[in-house]
């Protein structure tokens, strides 16, 4: 297997190194809007911890880590009204992994829309309604 590199640019968001749109800052992981979303709403959850991807992270993380996409996706639907999420996590390259830091993908899905954020300014609005939406 090869050696985590912490040089990613996850590991660099969660040093703040690199700026991203914050949803949930924890001790354990981070919740930012995807820069480059699928859906409206999409986000990403990575552990802080490091590992790159499912055959290396430990399994308590695994398991904290989709207790918190059960929560975000709780709050996507009050947010956004979706009507579903799909959750990935791609591990290695021969399964489409670009960033070789372990995260899960939670892209909302509608019924009637498929709407994507255009900007930052409307990125930065979808993050404050799952901000709020995560503390009803």
């Amino acid at each position: 297997m090869k050696a985590y590199n912490k040089d990613n640019i996850f590991a660099k968001i969660i040093k703040d190194e690199i700026p991203s749109i914050k949803i949930l800052d924890e001790e354990n992981y981070l919740v930012i809007m995807d820069a480059f979303p699928e859906k409206q709403g999409h986000v990403l959850i990575i552990p802080k911890n490091e590992s790159r991807n499912i055959f290396d992270i430990e399994t308590i993380d695994l398991e904290r880590m989709m207790g918190l996409a059960q929560k975000i996706a709780i709050a996507q639907r009050k947010a956004f009204g979706s009507s579903g999420v799909k959750i990935v996590q791609n591990s290695e390259s021969s399964a489409g992994q670009v960033v070789f830091h372990t995260h899960l993908h939670l892209i909302p899905y509608f019924n009637d829309t498929d709407d994507m954020p255009s900007s930052l300014d409307t990125m930065e609005k979808q993050a404050e309604a799952l901000k709020k939406a995560l503390m009803e």
